[in-house]
């Protein structure tokens, strides 16, 4: 919501209201008007005093609540990342931050409502509060376990790195599952947490070593910030991927390439392989067939210099008992995004948004995959390749009991409305499209309502029946503040017909 210019201006949401209640006075004044012995009682009664609203201070933009989501305060849409659903998606968990000026840090809360009793009235379970001192948000990339009771996520405490905790939903025990020496950026773990993969920053060491001050600091592909404080490691430094066999034995993983802040990690249900994309050092010259054109920009840009990598990425298959690393196509994964998702026996991968080799197929395969990205299943270890679609859609789901692949159709729209879903089903002639035909599928959709002149809250709606219920709003105390009026302006243009 935008902060009040004007003392005396009100939201849209507000003044709406107050317009509907001055109509509903008029209609009762102007009867009673006539009555002179009755019209000093009416406004006696109807005269209520009015609570004085105050202006919006930079306090109250500190300490609003907001969802505790990274990519929406980074200015992305709200739709798919307000409610983390369970396995049985019989309860779901809300992640919600605010600012603590006292504290001066930004406090967290894990918020539980179970799908039985939805309503505004039934206050949400607070499973935990965490604080953060840094930029870096207290709970964040929530997952639930196999368990259907336990979720795992990375956090901090104030002056405090990154880590991987594992939260009881039910006794509320919380545990530290790694004690790196620098914050652990990203993770993926088995369908119980027995194993897991994790990357972290590399520390943060000082330039001006011994050697350094002997013999001088070389420029070459150092950041301009590293070099003025004089540091490196970070997250500009070489980020690192290590694997949690079990309680005494972490390994550090070797994939080939560079590990980028963008970067998507997942490992197989058994913990035998780890799949990573990874930013590639020299631009392989099949590559240059594609005709996309947002891909070719970065294919022209040719040859990077030494010790520098690409923007491209690749997906590296790693052993995790051998370290043994291969690339998993010879293939870029898409600009938009991509996702993974294994098979229950590990022995393929769902891989979404991602372009197809060019080498080895016949020349109108080869036209198919030049200029579009694919979903596709990958078998492993033998890295064949069977196409589910060649549709613009973003992975939501594998449904294991249904063998189901749920997606969501446009995958580069930034709409605040859910997207029709596509359906596929393994059959004997491979993945085909197919109706949703689900015994138990979810109904409600959890979202973040709210617009320029709505506060935000958290609404329920069932898709059977289209009631919508409010779980919570965020800032009740918005009431007693005055904002700016919003008025939308739409600007229509008329193109006139080639001839």
């Amino acid at each position: 919501m935008p902060l009040a210019t004007n003392p005396r201006a009100t939201p849209m949401w507000a003044a709406r209201f107050c317009r509907v209640s001055a109509a509903s006075i008029l209609v009762w004044i102007t009867p009673l008007a006539a009555m002179a012995d009755t019209r000093a009682t009416f406004q006696l009664q109807s005269v209520a005093p009015q609570p004085r609203l105050r202006v919006v201070t930079v306090a109250d933009a500190i300490t609003m609540t907001t969802l505790g989501n990274p990519e929406y305060s980074l200015g992305a849409p709200s739709r798919g990342r307000v409610a983390h659903w369970s396995p049985r998606r019989d309860k779901f968990v809300v992640v919600l931050r605010k600012g603590d000026i006292e504290h001066n840090t930004n406090e967290y809360r894990l918020l539980l409502w179970k799908t039985a009793n939805l309503s505004a009235s039934v206050a949400p379970e607070v499973l935990l509060r965490m604080s953060s001192s840094s930029n870096r948000p207290a709970i964040h990339d929530v997952t639930w376990l196999s368990d259907n009771n336990t979720l795992v996520f990375l956090g901090e405490h104030p002056n405090e790195l990154q880590q991987l905790y594992r939260l009881n939903t039910t006794t509320r025990r919380l545990k530290r599952l790694t004690t790196a020496r620098a914050n652990v950026l990203f993770y993926s773990s088995t369908p119980n947490a027995s194993q897991f993969a994790y990357i972290t920053e590399e520390p943060v060491t000082s330039m001006f070593d011994s050697t350094a001050r002997r013999q001088g600091v070389v420029i070459g592909t150092q950041s301009l910030a590293d070099l003025v404080k004089g540091k490196q490691g970070g997250h500009n430094g070489k980020l690192q991927l290590l694997f949690h066999a079990d309680e005494h034995h972490t390994r550090q993983l070797s994939p080939t390439g560079r590990i980028g802040l963008g970067t998507t990690l997942s490992v197989s249900p058994n913990g035998k392989y780890v799949v990573v994309s990874t930013r590639v050092a020299d631009i392989p010259e099949t590559w240059r067939g594609y005709t996309d054109p947002a891909l070719r920009h970065w294919m022209e840009r040719g040859r990077v210099r030494p010790g520098q990598y690409s923007n491209r990425e690749q997906y590296q298959l790693i052993d995790t008992s051998t370290n043994d690393t291969q690339s998993l196509m010879n293939a870029p994964v898409g600009l938009y995004g991509s996702e993974l998702a294994w098979a229950a026996d590990s022995r393929s991968l769902v891989v979404s948004g991602t372009y197809l080799p060019l080498d080895g197929v016949d020349p109108a395969e080869r036209k198919a995959r030049e200029g579009k990205t694919f979903s596709v299943e990958v078998k492993i270890p033998s890295k064949d390749i069977e196409v589910i679609s060649d549709r613009d859609m973003r992975f939501l789901q594998w449904d294991k009991k249904e063998d189901l692949l749920v997606f969501e159709a446009g995958r580069r729209s930034l709409s605040a409305k859910p997207e029709s879903q596509i359906f596929f089903r393994n059959s004997t002639h491979g993945w085909q499209e197919v109706h949703d035909s689900r015994q138990e599928r979810n109904t409600v959709e959890i979202s973040l309502e709210e617009d320029m002149a709505t506060p935000p809250r958290i609404v329920a709606l069932d898709e059977v029946t289209h009631g919508q219920s409010m779980l919570l709003e965020l800032n009740p105390q918005f009431k007693a503040l005055t904002f700016g009026r919003v008025d939308m302006i739409a600007r229509h243009t008329w193109t006139a017909p080639k001839r």
